[in-house]
Order: structure tokens, then sequence, then C-alpha cells
């Protein structure tokens, strides 16, 4: 199966907040319907975007994502199988 990636364009950060999670939430039921563990078709990314990933979480503070009081709830009886944070990046 050839690598697969996640690319997000959006005005706001909380336009880019909603894209992310609506796709990384469609990878995990996608792949669950299938059998597969989540992100199953993902490769490890090569070890500079590592390093840069690494530098920019160093140097500023992520954005965690709004959690609706429904999620919160739903998180009490399914906890989520994927958390993910959104590091702003400094131009």
């Amino acid at each position: 199966m050839p690598g697969v990636d996640i690319v997000s364009f959006a005005e706001t950060v909380d336009d880019l907040r909603r894209e992310l999670l609506g796709q990384l939430e469609a990878v995990v039921v996608l792949d669950r319907k299938k059998g597969l563990a989540p992100f199953t078709g993902f490769k490890r990314a090569p070890e500079k975007y590592w390093r840069l990933y690494e530098d920019l979480k160093a140097s500023v503070k992520p954005i965690a994502p709004k959690v609706s009081l429904a999620q919160r709830v739903r998180g009490w009886f399914a906890p989520a199988l994927v958390e993910a944070l959104l590091i702003p990046a400094q131009t």
C-alpha cells in the first residue's frame, strides 16, 4: 500500500483544527471498518520532519482541540483512540 498523507488548508486556526480533526477521525473510522489498526496506511515521516517538529514543539505552546460537552461525555464512556494537538508554525 502506498504511503498516505493528510494535507489541510484553512483561513483560521479554528477552521484548521476542525478540518484536521475531521480528517483524522475519518481515517480512524475507515481503518476500523476495514478491520485495520488506525493509520495503517501511513508511513513514518522522514527524520528531517521529526527534527523540525521537535524544534517547533519546544518553542511554542500547542493548540489543544476544543472539546464540546457532548465530546467530553462521550469520552467518559469511550475514550478517543487518537489525541491530536496542533503545533502552530511560526513564519
